[in-house]
Formats: structure tokens, C-alpha cells, sequence
């Protein structure tokens, strides 16, 4: 999959289309934004810390749900990915079944690479 450039547009609800490790809040998550591009926030378990991290790596996975929606089954899968950037679980809010709506909060510039998922 060709990197996708990181723009801003992730202020405004996202809907959640999947997600998988529920602990608190979901811990990896397919979003799809307002314009039409999906978005994988991961945050996974740090087991030299037992516990898991503050933050998601993000990471824009186009605008094709089909491809969007294969590529996080084999990132959930442990398909390594460069990750775009970060964004802090408490810039993160969600509806209040916390599976259904996500918003972040954080600041764009966090966002600022191009991260890549290769082919799957």
C-alpha cells in the first residue's frame, strides 16, 4: 500500500468500523474520518512495562475500506508498519460505549510523517 500524505482532518468524529483489545478502550482500531480515509490507531501492550503505553501509533490506511479493513487484520496480526506519528490515549475521546465513535483532540502536528503499510 503507497503512503498516504497526513493531513489534518482528524478533529471531528471518527467512526469506529473495528477494533480488537478492549482494556479500558480499545487497543487497536480501525476509524474511518469525514473524508472518506481510514485511519489504524495501535497501542499495544508494552510488556517490559506491563502495562500499556500512554499513546496509539497512528497510521493512515487509504480510502478503501476492503483494503483498509485487510490491512488491519494482518497489522493485528503483528504485520510490522511505520507508524506517522502519535496520539496520546487522553487526547482521545470516545462515545459512551467506547466501540461505536472516537474524536482525538491532540495536536496535528503530532501527524506530521508519512507512514507506510507494505503489501499484504
Amino acid at each position: 500500500m503507497c503512503p498516504q500524505p497526513m493531513k489534518h482532518g482528524l478533529h471531528s468524529w471518527m467512526k469506529i468500523e473495528e477494533y480488537r483489545g478492549f482494556y479500558d478502550i480499545p487497543r487497536l482500531i480501525l476509524a474511518s474520518d469525514g473524508l472518506g480515509r481510514f485511519w489504524f490507531f495501535d497501542c499495544p501492550f508494552d510488556d517490559i512495562a506491563d502495562d500499556f503505553p500512554a499513546f496509539y501509533h497512528v497510521v493512515n490506511v487509504g480510502t478503501n475500506y476492503q483494503e483498509a479493513s485487510a490491512v488491519f487484520a494482518a497489522i493485528s496480526l503483528g504485520k510490522p508498519v511505520e507508524y506517522a506519528g502519535k496520539a496520546e490515549t487522553a487526547d482521545v475521546e470516545f462515545d459512551e460505549t467506547r466501540r461505536a465513535r472516537m474524536l482525538w483532540k491532540g495536536n496535528a502536528t503530532e501527524l506530521s510523517g508519512n507512514g507506510t503499510v507494505d503489501e499484504y
